[in-house]
């Protein structure tokens, strides 16, 4: 072969072989980029699903401790208003017993009280009935004496009358004889 023809090819592999290597490094440097770009985004990954794991983890002791704390809370304060209530309850009772008593009290106080009210008006009543009965039968006596005495009155005049009448048919009589 002819140097004159084989330089322009061998120039022209040589150039192809320098493009060639040249875009080996560069494809090789794309590959590299691409595959610590690649473990970088997988490692990237794995450490948010161990932080989201973690973060989980911690999520759910600090709600079971709040849970623990939580209920005992509850379930004292139940406690606590249940004890309340109780005592509620009970001073409602003995309120509701005392107030039963003290009007147990006052009505048997009433009833004592209208008792001796009663006394006292029976008391009251019986004397206004012997002192009516007293006037009555002073009033009655006044009466009968009034009365009596009108009647001896009466009588008296009926007895003068009678007289004069007498009087006057002896005289009439002795006046009708002499005549």
């Amino acid at each position: 072969m002819d140097p004159a023809v084989v330089v322009p090819i061998l120039t022209e592999k040589i150039a192809a072989a320098k493009r060639k290597k040249g875009a080996t490094m560069l494809i090789h440097n794309f590959v590299l980029t691409w595959w610590r770009r690649k473990r970088y985004r997988e490692q990237k990954r794995a450490a948010e699903i161990t932080q989201h794991r973690l973060r989980t983890i911690k999520a759910r002791r600090e709600y079971q401790k709040w849970s623990l704390e939580r209920q005992a809370r509850l379930r004292k304060e139940a406690e606590e208003r249940m004890k309340k209530e109780a005592a509620e309850k009970a001073a409602r009772a003995a309120e509701e017993e005392l107030r039963k008593a003290q009007e147990a009290a006052m009505a048997k106080a009433a009833e004592a009280e209208q008792a001796e009210l009663a006394k006292q008006q029976e008391a009251a009543m019986a004397a206004a009935i012997e002192k009516a009965k007293a006037d009555a039968e002073a009033k009655l006596a006044a009466e009968m004496a009034k009365a009596e005495q009108e009647h001896e009155e009466s009588a008296a005049r009926e007895r003068e009358k009678l007289e004069l009448d007498r009087q006057r048919e002896g005289c009439v009589t002795t006046c009708v004889t002499s005549m």
